[in-house]
């Protein structure tokens, strides 16, 4: 039996006390016994500590028992149980929806655990709640802590550099907005990666990583348009004929046709979907064909060449109807050619 020098107190005769107190429902009395019985002889008991807060909770002192949670949290966090850290600030949420500090202190934890969502969840909150009590040099401590947590996310990085950026902090923008442009890059995403880069620059002229990120970028996604249209050529036009009949510089010349734009065109691109449709149709490929005449007929001055072989296509098709309704737009253009 241990015993203090405090008016003889033992430990037994401190929890006797403290039980007495609580079976009758006193609870301010119950609380000074248990927490007594903490200093004195149980600093480490966590799961008393806890309990010490309960009873702070039924005798109405709710600052004291989200503090002695507090305190418990972290003491579990020393003791890397994150899982009952975790828990016990979500109580502290149920009794006050509003700690933004408990909030961030989760967001951290779950990122632990690779509760990528969920962290993000609790920080977003917590400058939700900061921001209503207009509380704005912490909104800009909590972006900061989140920018440090590893989520490795491009999305989550460009939006912490836009809340950084609108909340006047350039430097720290620029560093969220490389971030995401270089994860943007890592997930084959190079349009994303340009658009960061251009942030930056918008920013800082001078910067430059986000100078050569956007060559690069630009490198990327010329490459990636490439890749589509050989796709494209591919999925018409098996690949193993692609080389048995054409050769490599036929090949990428109908590549770099395919790889132009499609809307707001042009009349050099225009002409050179007609030249594509030429060689479609030559391949006997006749919907590809087809596609590509209806295209270049937005240009008028190849408009009356692009119908006629809109209506040989369809003539070879054995679509008669629509070689037949072509002959009549023919007929029409070419009338009103003649009265020009």
């Amino acid at each position: 039996m241990r015993f203090t020098l405090f008016g003889g107190e033992t430990e037994a005769s401190i929890s006797k006390n403290m039980q007495r107190h609580l079976e009758r429902a006193e609870w301010q009395q119950a609380a000074e016994q248990c927490s007594k019985l903490i200093k004195q002889f149980q600093p480490d008991n966590l799961g008393l500590r806890l309990k010490l807060a309960e009873i702070y909770i039924k005798a109405g002192l709710r600052e004291s028992a989200l503090a002695q949670y507090q305190e418990t949290a972290e003491k579990y966090v020393e003791k890397d149980n994150p899982a009952k850290a975790i828990s016990i600030y979500l109580t502290m949420l149920k009794i006050d929806s509003g700690l933004p500090l408990v909030r961030v202190k989760l967001a951290e934890l779950y990122v632990k655990r690779g509760e990528k969502e969920e962290a993000w969840k609790q920080g977003m909150e917590a400058i939700k709640c900061l921001e209503g009590r207009r509380l704005f040099p912490q909104v800009v401590t909590t972006l900061e802590i989140m920018s440090k947590l590893p989520f490795a996310d491009a999305r989550k990085s460009m939006q912490l550099a836009e809340m950084l950026q609108v909340r006047n902090q350039p430097e720290k923008a620029i560093g969220q907005f490389l971030e995401a442009a270089e994860l943007f890059l890592q997930n084959q995403d190079p349009e994303k990666a340009r658009l960061a880069y251009e942030k930056v620059l918008k920013i800082d002229s001078a910067n430059i990583e986000a100078q050569k990120g956007l060559e690069l970028a630009a490198l990327l996604i010329e490459e990636k348009e490439k890749e589509a249209a050989k796709a494209k050529l591919e999925m018409i036009y098996p690949q193993h004929k692609l080389w048995e009949d054409f050769s490599e510089d036929q090949l990428d010349e109908i590549l770099e046709k395919l790889s132009l734009p499609k809307e707001k065109l042009p009349p050099e691109h225009l002409k050179k979907h007609y030249e594509l449709g030429l060689a479609y149709q030559e391949m006997k490929l006749l919907d590809a064909a087809v596609d590509e005449f209806k295209l270049a007929a937005q240009d008028p001055t190849i408009q009356l060449a692009c119908y006629q072989m809109l209506k040989l296509c369809y003539e070879e098709k054995g679509m008669a109807g629509l070689a037949h309704e072509y002959q009549d737009k023919i007929t029409r253009l070419q009338d009103n050619l003649g009265h020009h």
